[in-house]
């Protein structure tokens, strides 16, 4: 109710427009009051959802500077095999130049000791 109890008395002495009005206030109000009730109740929910979104985007950008920190490390890795592979074709090629220096003191050797027999 709009009015005290003591002023609810005097509804009776008003004039059946003023009590129609009074009635449609009345109305409005709890009208009102729901609207509001519902609106606090939407509010909460998105204050909810609002939470949970900043939860999830924390979890990604988590989940990013991790996926960054992979990345990081396969191009790390990639680089060092291909330093790699630069050391072991640089080993072949003095490999196989070690090889052609065998082959040719072996002739050398052989020419020698076919010219000491």
């Amino acid at each position: 109710m709009l009015l005290n109890p003591g002023a609810e008395a005097n509804l009776t002495s008003l004039p059946a427009e003023y009590q129609e009005l009074l009635g449609r206030i009345q109305l409005l109000t709890k009208e009102n009051d729901l609207l509001v009730m519902h609106q606090q109740a939407q509010g909460k929910e998105i204050h909810q959802t609002a939470a949970q979104l900043e939860e999830r985007t924390a979890s990604m950008v988590s989940m990013q500077e991790e996926v960054s920190g992979i990345v990081h490390a396969r191009d790390q890795a990639l680089h060092d095999v291909q330093e790699l592979d630069s050391v072991c074709n640089e080993l072949q090629e003095e490999v196989r130049a070690m090889a052609d220096k065998v082959v040719s003191l072996e002739r050398s050797g052989s020419k020698l000791a076919s010219q000491v027999h």
